[in-house]
């Protein structure tokens, strides 16, 4: 019996009665070797839960923070002697959105590597198409939850930016330095 010992993922094999056929040439895999793909798929599958997962999580703790800031700036607004302060917390949220959106494009990133790869094991373990196969073909480009999530952190870190400046001038907040000096 043939051992399987390396085969190229980007040329679509299949896989048939544990007989690869790959570029016309039969390659017999014994079970240990289906039983390490298939480990391997379902590690796949748990990586890609765990990054999903993830990025909600992300996502819950970035509306969490953006809104003990605003109540923060709320606090600030209603004490006539903290105005000049007002900017701060609409600048962390500049800030806070700007990062969250570099670790959500790194969780996307990760999380298409995994789909990647998923597609090519089912290739191997099968002839029919599985779960990443199919999130493969159904993806629509113009309203994908990454996209989605792009706009709204990037949009949302400029408007806190602009507004944050509008709050620096409207409050004459360069006194503060004047305050720390004194």
């Amino acid at each position: 019996m043939l051992y399987f010992v390396c085969i190229e993922l980007w040329t679509e094999p299949t896989l048939v009665f544990n007989i690869i056929k790959y570029k016309g040439v039969n390659l017999y895999m014994d079970n240990n070797q289906l039983t390490n793909i298939q480990i391997l798929y379902q590690e796949n599958i748990r990586g890609h839960l765990f990054m999903v997962d993830w990025r909600y999580k992300v996502m819950t703790r970035y509306f969490v923070g953006i809104g003990s800031l605003l109540i923060i700036s709320k606090y600030l607004y209603d004490k006539p002697e903290f105005k000049m302060f007002l900017f701060i917390p609409f600048l962390c949220s500049s800030l806070f959105s700007f990062i969250f959106g570099i670790m959500d494009n790194n969780n996307h990133l990760i999380i298409e590597a995994g789909k990647r790869v998923g597609v090519k094991l089912e290739s191997i373990l099968s002839n029919h198409s599985g779960l990443y196969s199919e999130m493969k073909s159904s993806y629509t480009p113009r309203f994908s939850y990454t996209r989605i999530l792009f706009y709204m952190y990037n949009i949302s870190s400029v408007f806190f930016f602009i507004i944050s400046i509008l709050l620096f001038v409207k409050y004459k907040s360069w006194n503060i330095i004047n305050l720390i000096i004194n």
